[in-house]
């Protein structure tokens, strides 16, 4: 097989794999919206905070659990999506980098949507978008591009932006600042 289906093939199969651990944070992430937005309907801030930090709790941990479940057993999820020892190598390898992300992702997806559901959307905005745009695309390009690395640098790239932006969105709920938005 050739070295760029290898790797678009592992790309895939470490994206389907990892969406074990992401669709769950994304349950959470809902529920931290809902919680938030409905707490500051009742006027109700430090309900709100609760709501947010325990869906953080529970999302976080199960994907904190499937990011050590990555990072020991990469080889063993990689075979269960294929068969060619090529794409299990590279995909596990892929795998194992972005087990070490998956609490920063829970973090990114649920604090987000917390501060989406206070109303702070602009914000939520920035952050992505600075982060999407400044980091991960850049990075990507110069890793990708000027030095030349493969798909284990790529997602190195992509699993730090990840943790990234999942501290600068926990930042900004902890500063508090999304319990004076008036929407």
């Amino acid at each position: 097989m050739a070295a760029s289906n290898v790797a678009g093939s592992a790309h895939i199969i470490t994206v389907r794999l990892e969406s074990m651990s992401f669709l769950v944070g994304y349950a959470f992430a809902m529920a931290a919206a809902t919680m938030v937005g409905q707490s500051l309907g009742m006027n109700d801030t430090k309900r709100a905070a609760r709501g947010a930090y325990l869906s953080y709790a529970c999302g976080g941990g199960l994907m904190g659990f499937m990011g050590l479940l990555f990072v020991c057993f990469p080889r063993a999820f990689a075979h269960f999506l294929a068969e060619d020892p090529a794409i299990v190598d590279l995909a596990s390898r892929c795998l194992f980098i972005t087990g070490f992300a998956q609490l920063g992702f829970a973090a990114s997806m649920i604090f987000s949507s917390a501060l989406r559901g206070a109303g702070d959307t602009v914000t939520v905005m920035a952050i992505n978008l600075a982060s999407i745009l400044g980091l991960r695309l850049t990075a990507a390009l110069v890793v990708a591009r000027s030095f030349k690395l493969g798909l284990p640098a790529i997602w190195v790239v992509l699993a730090s932006e990840l943790t990234i932006r999942g501290v600068a969105n926990f930042l900004w709920f902890a500063r508090g600042r999304w319990k004076h938005v008036r929407v």
